[in-house]
């Protein structure tokens, strides 16, 4: 799956009424906030994610990899430069 496939899933979900979560992890702190709105921007990979007085960007990351656990689904976002190996975002559907 390319960035876009993977957004545009997350996107459904989302507009079907699923809860998305979005954890944001740096080592070992991680933080995480329920989704309330979904911005498209111009470019196609640069979505805004908002819930509450957060806001995450998917501009600079690239999927990596999805992991299904049962009923949830998570989809794992990595940076596209190596400036921050060790820092993840993560959008979890339930």
């Amino acid at each position: 799956m390319n960035d876009l496939e993977v957004l545009n899933e997350i996107l459904a979900a989302f507009e079907s009424g699923k809860n998305i979560r979005t954890c944001i992890q740096f080592g070992t702190v991680q933080g995480c906030f329920v989704v309330e709105t979904i911005e498209q921007k111009e470019h196609a990979n640069q979505w805004i994610f908002r819930g509450g007085t957060f806001m995450l960007s998917t501009g600079r990351y690239q999927f990596l990899r999805k992991v299904e656990e049962g009923n949830l689904v998570r989809y794992i976002f990595a940076p596209k430069l190596e400036a921050h190996p060790k820092k993840l975002i993560a959008f979890e559907i339930s």
